[in-house]
């Protein structure tokens, strides 16, 4: 690739296919520093790249997510993205590699990817349910693990459809009518805060549910003009539990593992 211009302006290097990765939730700029746990580089780092044998490139990294340990930091999550045309362009979508029910409140860090591949692609990372390092923490003014943990080393195998996720490219992406935001606070003991951006007025509506599907809220906003809204849910009164929310516009809506609660007493 050419030589990246100087003026290194986030909308041209996307234009040219350089600006691969981001943190994906903005609301973690909204977030205390003190909630920042360090690894002595970006947000958005630790990036490993394989091309396979059909010219197709598949970026990972780790990144900052709005989940919470027990010390109150901010976890981090694995990404990947994908491009058909040997980097030139890149998909729309961003997967979370470990966004799955089960992986929402652990850290995962410095992923590393094998260079021969088949229909999936293999992965090896950190994870442990700290966030940041123990290296420096010990010593005052530093952000991270105070206690040392079980720290572990897995083999991660990752489907290529998954990253590339057909039909929602750049050239073949459906026009979204909606975003929903993480919660945050999360976990949370009282009110949490759900954004949602609409490009077209309609009736919008967010429906809290147990991790079996029964409802244990809804709230109903009726019709709405286009642009930003929010959901403020108290949960103070919930079982101490994992609670997802699903945001339904007009006839369509989402039901994601990282949009999901966590009550916590």
């Amino acid at each position: 690739m050419p030589e990246l211009p100087q003026a290194m302006d986030p909308d041209e290097l996307y234009a040219n296919g350089n600006y691969i990765g981001w943190v994906l939730d903005t609301n973690i700029f909204y977030m205390p520093i003190a909630q920042y746990a360090f690894y002595y580089s970006s947000m958005s780092s630790m990036p490993s790249i394989v091309v396979d044998e059909y010219n197709y490139v598949f970026a990972f990294w780790s990144g900052m997510t709005m989940n919470l340990d027990p010390n109150n930091y901010m976890l981090r999550h694995i990404y990947a993205r994908a491009s058909i045309d040997g980097g030139t362009t890149w998909r729309d979508s961003i997967f979370d590699v470990t966004g799955s029910f089960t992986q929402q409140w652990t850290e995962f860090a410095y992923p590393t990817v094998a260079n021969k591949t088949n229909n999936n692609i293999y992965l090896i990372e950190q994870d442990d349910d700290l966030a940041g390092v123990f290296l420096k923490s010990t010593n005052a003014g530093y952000q991270g693990q105070m206690d040392i943990t079980v720290n572990n080393i897995t083999l991660m195998e990752v489907d290529k459809d998954d990253i590339i996720q057909w039909g929602v490219g750049v050239n073949d992406k459906k026009t979204e009518t909606f975003t929903v935001s993480q919660n945050f606070p999360n976990p949370v003991n009282g009110v949490t805060t759900i954004r949602v951006t609409l490009t077209k007025p309609g009736n919008l509506s967010l429906t809290l549910t147990d991790v079996v599907g029964h409802q244990v809220m809804k709230l109903d906003k009726g019709v709405v003009n286009a642009g930003a809204h929010q959901f403020n849910p108290d949960v103070s009164r919930l079982t101490p539990g994992t609670y997802f929310c699903i945001v339904q516009f007009n006839d369509q809506n989402t039901l994601r593992n990282d949009r999901g609660i966590k009550p916590h007493f």
